[in-house]
């Protein structure tokens, strides 16, 4: 049994009512061009917290995998096999059109797999993510 100042602070009731959507956000990260990799994460980044504000559940495995891997760690199975676990429990693929999203051998490979799994893709356009001018601007910096 959970006391109630546990029940409170864990939000169980939440759990109880509620069957939220799990959202993988997927987004282009290689660049030759170190800007443009770093305007990638911090759009992702924007679009991820909007998206927690307004209540949605999400993960982006370049936010998440990404800040692990600029601290050094690196699991042996290799990115590709981890964030892949993430996606096979997701209940939706969410497509960042961030530009070179087309090329991408990540969101290639993450789609295939979401289609295998039967998971729902989605595509969220350039213009829909309300990205501010400084990152769109640094998208397009160096190619």
């Amino acid at each position: 049994m959970v006391s109630r100042d546990v029940a409170d602070f864990m939000a169980l009731e939440y759990l109880d009512y509620m069957q939220p959507t799990l959202i993988y956000l997927a987004s282009p990260y290689a660049s030759d061009s170190a800007a443009v990799r770093e305007a990638r994460l911090e759009a992702v980044r924007f679009v991820c917290g909007k998206l927690v504000n307004g209540g949605k559940i999400v993960l982006s495995p370049m936010v998440y995998t990404g800040e692990l891997a600029l601290r050094g760690f690196y699991p042996p199975q290799g990115w590709y096999a981890f964030d892949l676990q993430f996606l096979a429990r997701a209940d939706e693929l969410l497509v960042l059109q961030l530009p070179g999203w087309e090329q991408s051998k990540g969101i290639l490979v993450e789609i295939a797999a979401a289609q295998t799994k039967n998971i729902p893709v989605r595509l969220m356009p350039l213009e829909d993510a309300g990205l501010p001018e400084e990152i769109l601007r640094g998208l397009y910096e160096g190619d």
